[in-house]
Parts: structure tokens; C-alpha cells; sequence
């Protein structure tokens, strides 16, 4: 190329000798290094301390510091044979291989709530001595149909509110106990063989209307018989005697 105050001059290109004889930045860093992971071992060990704020467990000559496993839902008891799994962060209790003593199976699964969930299919629970159900607060049942067979049922309760469109009831016998009763409906139809009330005091009705039929005979007998009416007192049959 030809200007002013400008002379054209050939540019070598490098040779493959000289691009390999220079240093590079690559050469200078070396090539990639990895951290090996430290290992995780299991080992089978003894718990020796088992409370709510320690949990300690023997392996071999040493006595560790172990925590439980979010996955072991089985609180781990002093004695207990089990399953611990070595990480860097410390020892973690897997499972509880065996137990010495027979002593009930405690399941905890540690702060928060528990859920158990069956997408498909039913959940059983089957037991030969009781179930027992506790807790501070609320018990809620909901479903389409409830059913329950018992040889017994007891219900102990300060107030029992039952809300419900219809309600059928069929029993042998039927005996209810208490100081105060109180039933207020609009509409009430009982049909039964015989019946049978004994009052030891008061027995008061008030009514508008009182009808009282009887096919064959109706009876009053008392000490003394009050009858009072501010217009009609009528009396019809084909005999009436007095006295």
C-alpha cells in the first residue's frame, strides 16, 4: 500500500514452532483439580444416651454425638442396636436394627406436622388391644359415610351439639338420665304399644287446643278434681251418673 508518509511492509506469519515455544495463561493455572468427597460410611453402634436434648452412640471404644435421621421414625432407646450413617456433618441414626427390652415402638417424627398420604387406595389400621387418640386440640372427621361397630359405645362430653337434616334411631332399649330436659320442635308424632309415665310432682300442660280420644274407656281418679270452664261444661253419653 502506497501514501503519504506511509511504506507498505510484508508481515511473516508465526511459525507452528514458535506458537508452541511460547508460555500460554492455560500453561500458568495447570490443569483442573477436583476435591475428593470425603467418604460416608455406615457402621452398626449402640445408643447410650437417648433423651430429648442429647442422643449419643457408641461405636467400638468411642461414644459419638448422633442426631436421628428425618426418615427413622422410631425414637431410638438406650440399648438400642442401630443402623448410623458417618457424613462429615456427624453421625445420623438410619434405623433401629433391635431392641433389648420389650418396650413399646414410639414413633416421632420430630417438630411440625406429619401427613399421611394415600392417593389411591384405602388406609387400614389394625391392632388386637385399642386404639388410643390424644390431643390438645381438635379431632375432625370428614367424610362421605361414617360408619361404626361396637360392642359399646361411651361418649363423656361437657356439651354435645349434633346438627343434622334427618336422624334414625333404632335401638332395644333406650334409657336417657339427667337433671334437665329440653326439646323444642314444631312438629312431634310418637307411635308406640304402651306407655307409661310416672310424675312424682308437677306434671303441667298448656296447650290451645287438648283433644283426647280413647276407644274403649278414659279414666280419672284423684283426691280432688277441679274442673273449670268460663262458658260450657257439657257432659253427653247415654247414662251419667254422679255419686
Amino acid at each position: 500500500m502506497e501514501g503519504v508518509g506511509m511504506t507498505a511492509r510484508s508481515v511473516s506469519p508465526p511459525s507452528p514452532d514458535s506458537i508452541h515455544d511460547e508460555p500460554s495463561v492455560l500453561d500458568e493455572i495447570g490443569p483442573p483439580q477436583f476435591s475428593k468427597p470425603l467418604p460416608i460410611t455406615q457402621e452398626i453402634a449402640q445408643v447410650v444416651v437417648a433423651g430429648p436434648e442429647r442422643l449419643t452412640v457408641q461405636l467400638g471404644e468411642r461414644e459419638l454425638a448422633a442426631q436421628k435421621a428425618v426418615s427413622c421414625l422410631v425414637s431410638p432407646e438406650v440399648g438400642d442396636r442401630v443402623l448410623c450413617a458417618m457424613t462429615p456433618e456427624g453421625a445420623f441414626i438410619l434405623a433401629v436394627l433391635s431392641r433389648a427390652a420389650a418396650s413399646p415402638v414410639v414413633l416421632n417424627a420430630g417438630p411440625g406436622d406429619l401427613f399421611v398420604h394415600v392417593p389411591q387406595g384405602r388406609l387400614s389400621l389394625t391392632t388386637r388391644d385399642g386404639v388410643d387418640v390424644a390431643t390438645k386440640g381438635e379431632v375432625r372427621l370428614a367424610a362421605s359415610e361414617l360408619g361404626a361397630t361396637v360392642g359399646r359405645a361411651k361418649l363423656y362430653a361437657e356439651e354435645v351439639v349434633a346438627l343434622g337434616a334427618r336422624a334414625v334411631v333404632e335401638m332395644a332399649q333406650t334409657k336417657l338420665k339427667g337433671s334437665t330436659l329440653e326439646s323444642v320442635f314444631e312438629r312431634t308424632l310418637s307411635r308406640v304399644k304402651r306407655s307409661f309415665r310416672n310424675v312424682e310432682e308437677v306434671d303441667s300442660l298448656r296447650a290451645g287446643d287438648i283433644d283426647y280420644k280413647a276407644e274403649q274407656s278414659l279414666g280419672l281418679r284423684s283426691q280432688n278434681t277441679v274442673m273449670t270452664a268460663e262458658e260450657l261444661i257439657k257432659a253427653d253419653a247415654e247414662q251419667i251418673h254422679f255419686g
